[in-house]
């Protein structure tokens, strides 16, 4: 075996040379959408001073497509964190799916996980909270609210 043909085809560098195709499109996986709107509902302030609904501005949808852009290890993390939140309640002895649960239900579980004791259930509440967080306030629609008035860096 040459050198530089066991050097691609081991460890490390195998995975960073075979990685997707930057400009491929995803199919959109409606489960991960069902559970990505639950969240966009639990996470996102629904107030008086910012009166802009997540899904009017396709908000599940861009936080997908921002999930999609990551690199491959860090957009399996995220979608595997997405998939273990929708199941995490059966595991709390509460028999319903995150993304059946009622709206205040699911906001209750979703804010027991930031109290948690077990560090990966409080990585999941973190990360999925700020995703959604900064791709709300990143939007344009949502700038003239909080007083923002450029484009993103």
């Amino acid at each position: 075996m040459k050198r530089r043909t066991f050097i691609k085809s081991s460890g490390i560098t195998f995975l960073l040379l075979n990685l997707p195709e930057k400009g491929k499109a995803y199919p959109l996986d409606e489960k991960r959408l069902k559970i990505l709107r639950k969240l966009c509902r639990v996470i996102v302030p629904s107030t008086e001073e910012i009166p802009v609904d997540a899904e009017k501005i396709h908000l599940p949808e861009k936080i997908d497509a921002f999930i999609n852009s990551q690199l491959f290890f860090i957009k399996e993390l995220m979608k595997t964190a997405i998939r273990f939140l929708d199941v995490l309640p059966y595991l709390r002895l509460r028999f319903k799916r995150f993304s059946e649960m009622e709206d205040d239900e699911a906001r209750e579980f979703f804010i027991s996980l930031r109290e948690s004791r077990f560090v990966p259930l409080k990585g999941i509440y973190l990360a999925m909270k700020s995703v959604v967080n900064f791709m709300f306030y990143s939007s344009e629609e949502v700038w003239k609210y909080i007083g923002y008035e450029g484009p993103l860096l």
